[in-house]
C-alpha cells in the first residue's frame, strides 16, 4: 500500500470516528447514556490510537506531501471537541432561554403567587404558563428571596436548567449560598442564572 493511501485512509477514519465521537458527545441523552458512553469512550480510544499512530508516522509522511502532520492534528482536533460542544450547548441553550424569556417572567409571576413556595425547602410545582423543554418547576423561598428553578434536563443525578431569584439582585456567591454550595450557577441576565447539579 502506497503512502499517500495510507494517509487518505488514515484521515478518512479519524473523519469518520471523529464525527461520531462528537454526535455521541453532542447527544448524551436519557435514553441513550449507556450506549453513547459506550460510542464516546471507544471514539476516544480509536482517535488516541490513531493520533499515537499519525505521529508515528507524520515524519515520513511528510516527506511525501506536505500535509504530513493533517492526520494528526485532526486527530486532535476531533479530541477537543467535548470543549467546543459543551460551550456550543450552553450558547444554544441561552439563546433559547433568551428567546422565550418572556414566557419564563410570565411563569415566575405565576409560581411566585402560589402560597406552596412559602417554606425553605424546593417542592415541585405545577404552573399553567407553557414553558419549552421544561420537565419540571420547583420553588422555594429562602432569606426573603422566592427561587425557582426550571428544569431542563435530568440524567440519573445530574439536573440542571435556569434558576431565577426574586427582587433585590444579589451577587453571584449570595446566589450559591442562598441556592446550595454544590449547585454550580452562571449568570445569564438580571436574576436568572444556569444552573446544574
Amino acid at each position: 500500500m502506497t503512502t499517500k493511501m495510507t494517509q487518505t485512509r488514515t484521515i478518512a477514519g479519524i473523519a469518520v470516528i471523529g464525527v461520531a465521537y462528537a454526535i455521541a458527545n453532542f447527544s448524551f441523552g436519557p435514553a441513550f447514556d449507556v450506549f453513547l458512553m459506550f460510542l464516546f469512550f471507544l471514539c476516544a480510544m480509536l482517535l488516541i490510537g490513531l493520533a499515537t499512530f499519525s505521529a508515528i508516522r507524520a515524519a515520513h509522511w511528510r516527506k511525501t506531501s506536505r500535509f504530513g502532520f493533517l492526520p494528526f492534528l485532526l486527530s486532535l482536533l476531533f479530541l477537543s471537541s467535548p470543549l467546543t460542544i459543551h460551550a456550543l450547548k450552553d450558547f444554544l441553550s441561552d439563546v433559547t432561554f433568551r428567546n422565550s424569556k418572556v414566557v419564563y417572567d410570565k411563569a415566575t409571576q405565576e409560581v411566585a403567587s402560589k402560597k406552596e413556595v412559602l417554606n425553605d425547602s424546593f417542592r415541585v410545582v405545577d404552573i399553567d404558563a407553557k414553558v419549552d423543554s421544561v420537565e419540571r418547576v420547583y420553588a422555594s423561598r429562602r432569606a426573603g428571596h422566592v427561587i425557582i428553578k426550571f428544569m431542563l434536563f435530568s440524567k440519573g443525578r445530574i439536573r440542571g436548567g435556569y434558576l431565577f431569584i426574586d427582587d433585590p439582585p444579589v451577587s453571584l456567591e449570595d446566589a450559591k449560598r442562598l441556592v446550595a454550595p454544590h449547585v454550580q450557577l452562571q449568570g445569564v441576565s438580571p436574576n436568572w442564572y444556569r444552573y446544574s447539579e
